[in-house]
């Protein structure tokens, strides 16, 4: 779990469109980005392709996003992620 002042970093970062930066800094080189049941990217470049929607699932290794899951319709918001 990161600490609030981490957190507060990358939501800094994420708020003023510094996406490279914040992929660089807080994701893990083989991250798994998933967006509404399509098949999940893997590596650093996918944070900043698919950017942040709405997020249903994220998963750490220490202090760096792992994986992440993404719907865009707030209707797939109701349909539980297996995992």
């Amino acid at each position: 779990m990161p600490t609030r002042q981490r957190f507060n970093e990358f939501i800094s970062l994420v708020e003023s469109s510094a996406h490279v930066v914040a992929t660089e800094q807080f994701y893990t080189e083989d991250t798994r980005i998933q967006e509404n049941g399509h098949s999940p990217g893997k590596g650093l470049a996918v944070p900043v392709k698919h950017g942040l929607t709405a997020l249903a699932h994220r998963r750490r290794r220490g202090e760096r996003i792992a994986e992440e899951r993404f719907l865009d319709d707030p209707d797939q918001q109701k349909t539980p992620i297996a995992g």
